[in-house]
């Protein structure tokens, strides 16, 4: 199965690979690398990260709802286990690797209270809390973000909290009423309540809205629905094709006006959400916009990319190294790290956890 943010490599016989997904998470790496490295232009390229959890939502549902509906044994526990088991080979090794490599750096490069603090950031990172750590810190767009190397690492929490509630709730409803009717009507109901909790929060506290699963979990769900929903649209091929485009043109929008003064997530998030919804619509694994060299190969490094390039950031502010040309370097130094970290250790680790479970399964 593929992780939700980073799928393993495509190959020419593999005719069910997304290319547009995998495309999708070019654009949103690319936006949210682009706007931290403070790029002229990308003043919202944050919402890469809300195009990611759209498509979280979608994999996540399509997973789980097909597994339900091959499987005929009433084994809901094995599809579970199967789910996590999956999803925790494809982030825990490099999200590993890199505190690791930032609590051995920092040993060397900060002071007492600071690596302290990057230890405790460490634990909530890798056990999926930082999401509430960091809210109870300061907010996201503040500039004592900066100093926190482990910031991204927010939305790996939120996903995996994701991960351990909507597959859950999907399985109960299945249980109650076999098929996608039920399940259906619960995503909506939910979506609707967090949607709603979000627009309210953003105004009443903020960094809640920003940091917590129950406001943003209806980006997830946009996604599932899309899944659910969209089986039911059978456009042409020049409909898919206006669908994608309305829905990039959203994306871009989105990336090029919104900044970080915009009240998010709330309403605005609306805007690439639905534009993300409409690609994975569309469906078009043709497209040049998404299945193209570069976008195919920066969307395979996604995760990794996103991993390392914020602490590439907070080291050149460390470094006091703040100008256009840091920037590039900056970028060049992710793109390798990313590169090398996704050759390295996201595939061959991922090999190797593989060999290992076959094994495992084989014994018992």
């Amino acid at each position: 199965m593929q992780h939700i943010v980073n799928p393993t490599s495509p190959t020419a016989n593999n005719e069910k690979f997304r290319r547009d997904i995998n495309g999708l998470r070019a654009w949103a790496v690319v936006a949210v690398m682009l706007y931290h490295f403070n790029i002229p232009g990308i003043t919202g390229g944050f919402i890469g990260v809300d195009i990611f959890f759209v498509i979280s939502g979608w994999l996540m549902t399509k997973i789980i709802i097909e597994d339900l509906e091959k499987k005929k044994s009433k084994n809901y526990s094995s599809l579970l286990w199967s789910f996590y088991l999956a999803r925790a080979k494809r982030i825990l090794p490099t999200l590993l690797i890199l505190c690791a490599t930032l609590l051995v750096a920092g040993w060397f490069c900060l002071a007492p209270l600071e690596y302290g603090i990057l230890g405790e950031h460490a634990i909530s990172a890798v056990l999926f809390f930082s999401n509430i750590q960091f809210q109870h810190e300061a907010g996201y767009f503040d500039s004592a973000s900066h100093e926190k190397w482990l910031l991204h690492t927010w939305s790996l929490a939120v996903e995996w909290q994701f991960y351990l509630t909507i597959p859950l709730a999907l399985l109960a409803a299945w249980k109650i009423k076999a098929g996608r009717s039920l399940i259906t009507i619960m995503i909506v109901l939910v979506f609707l309540i967090s949607l709603g909790a979000s627009i309210h929060y953003v105004s009443v506290d903020p960094s809640k809205a920003f940091y917590y699963l129950p406001m943003r979990i209806w980006e997830m769900l946009a996604g599932s629905l899309t899944f659910l929903l969209g089986a039911h649209v059978n456009f042409s091929s020049v409909k898919r094709r206006v669908v994608e485009v309305i829905g990039l043109t959203f994306i871009i929008f989105s990336i090029l006006v919104f900044d970080k003064n915009t009240i998010w997530p709330g309403g605005h998030a609306l805007v690439p959400v639905l534009g993300t919804a409409l690609v994975l619509v569309a469906a078009r694994n043709d497209s040049l916009f998404t299945n193209n060299f570069v976008m195919q190969w920066l969307g395979t490094r996604s995760y990794s990319l996103y991993l390392w390039h914020w602490p590439v950031v907070v080291g050149l502010y460390f470094l006091e190294y703040l100008n256009l040309q840091a920037a590039f370097i900056g970028l060049g130094i992710t793109i390798i790290l990313g590169h090398f970290s996704y050759r390295f250790i996201e595939q061959k680790s991922q090999k190797v956890l593989d060999n290992r479970s076959r094994i495992f399964s084989a014994s018992i």
